[in-house]
């Protein structure tokens, strides 16, 4: 019978099978996702730390049973591409760097082409130390030319999947040019909400959420936010939600009319980005700026229709917790809220049937309500 170890750690079982010379390792991932202590949960094809604990963890057993060590495997993007598909890497490779504009065009479209249905191929474009600068250079010459504009920006969305690409991305003008695909006059939605996306692929980093921020992204995000096409405006709620966890971006959101962009969201029946907006101005209320402009732009009317109405227990946490930091940053705001309660009993529901974060809030508000009407006493 030969020794069987299992491990349990936070987020895998583990379980291995010794046979001298041989290791049958089998990882289970469970169906729930993983907490971490910042959390936030590893992307489904990233490696994480606890891989490391795996390996200690046979490595040990091996040496006290004088078992050879298995050698680590690391994945082979040679293996993963067909012979095929690695002339057509080359090929376009080559028609990246020619001087004829047409071959030049039809590179950039079969490069977005490539990377966008496989992500062996987005590795490959990385490890190749020329392939992306010669893209950016595309984009940064495209001029008038709106489709290959849109073909690039694209491919360097797609791209910008690939972590490794991220910092390549981030350290040369690949945000700069993105961002000025964002603004051009002319340029078509698509190109514009591809933009959108890259950057908040790009801002995991954040290293690119500084630099993104510095370069003047926030402003034409919103503005694609408030005008776009609907898959334009969740990329850019997207982009500008990731970006503001950084606290300097906060205030540049709230001068770039992020605020009053969520609101106007929100106070329009047909939206469908009411979800993003109350998300985004969750995060943004943490900064005294944007909560008091909730309060001045109108925001509290919405906000308590919203609450009265019903929604998914998201959208009620969030409304509520925007509400609160309004009351708390103009307390004249509270007889609004209070009209609503005698009326309606909005807050007091909310206060024992929502999330704990939800009733926590509406808790707080129903006690500043209290606090008043005593001091009026």
């Amino acid at each position: 019978m030969f020794p069987i170890l299992l491990i349990s750690l936070p987020y895998k079982s583990v379980t291995i099978s010794i046979n001298r010379s041989m290791l049958f390792v089998i990882f289970c991932r469970r169906m729930a996702e993983p907490t971490f202590k910042n959390g936030s949960s590893p992307p489904p094809s990233s490696p994480v730390t606890s891989k490391n604990l795996v390996r200690n963890t046979i490595t040990q057993p091996c040496a006290d049973d004088s078992v050879a060590q298995p050698t680590p495997v690391t994945p082979d993007t040679e293996a993963l591409i067909s012979s095929s598909e690695r002339r057509t890497f080359s090929s376009v490779l080559t028609g990246l760097s020619s001087p004829s504009p047409a071959d030049r065009k039809q590179a950039v479209k079969s490069l977005r082409q490539i990377t966008k249905r496989s992500r062996s191929f987005r590795a490959l474009v990385g490890d190749e130390p020329t392939a992306i600068h010669q893209l950016l250079s595309i984009l940064s010459d495209a001029g008038d030319d709106n489709e290959l504009r849109e073909e690039a920006v694209t491919a360097v969305f797609n791209l910008s999947i690939h972590d490794a690409n991220k910092k390549t991305i981030g350290e040369s003008n690949g945000i700069a040019l993105l961002i000025q695909s964002m603004k051009i006059d002319g340029g078509t939605m698509s190109t514009r909400g591809n933009a959108a996306a890259a950057l908040f692929t790009l801002s995991a980093l954040d290293s690119n959420k500084s630099k993104i921020g510095e370069l003047g992204a926030i402003t034409p995000l919103v503005d694609l936010f408030d005008t776009g096409s609907l898959s334009a405006k969740k990329d850019a709620a997207s982009a500008i939600f990731n970006l503001c966890l950084l606290n300097e971006n906060k205030a540049r959101a709230v001068k770039s009319g992020a605020v009053n962009a969520c609101i106007a969201a929100m106070e329009d029946i047909s939206s469908e980005i009411v979800d993003e907006s109350l998300t985004l101005l969750a995060l943004l209320t943490t900064n005294q700026e944007a909560a008091e402009e909730v309060a001045d732009a109108g925001g509290v009317p919405p906000l308590l229709m919203i609450l009265r109405k019903g929604a998914t227990s998201t959208n009620l946490e969030n409304a509520v917790v925007v509400l609160y930091a309004a009351c708390s940053s103009d307390r004249r705001k509270l007889k609004e809220v209070g009209e609503e309660e005698s009326m309606h009993g909005t807050i007091s529901k909310l206060s024992i049937c929502g999330t704990s974060r939800a009733m926590r809030k509406a808790t707080g508000i129903l006690e500043k309500l209290k606090r008043i009407k005593h001091n009026t006493h």
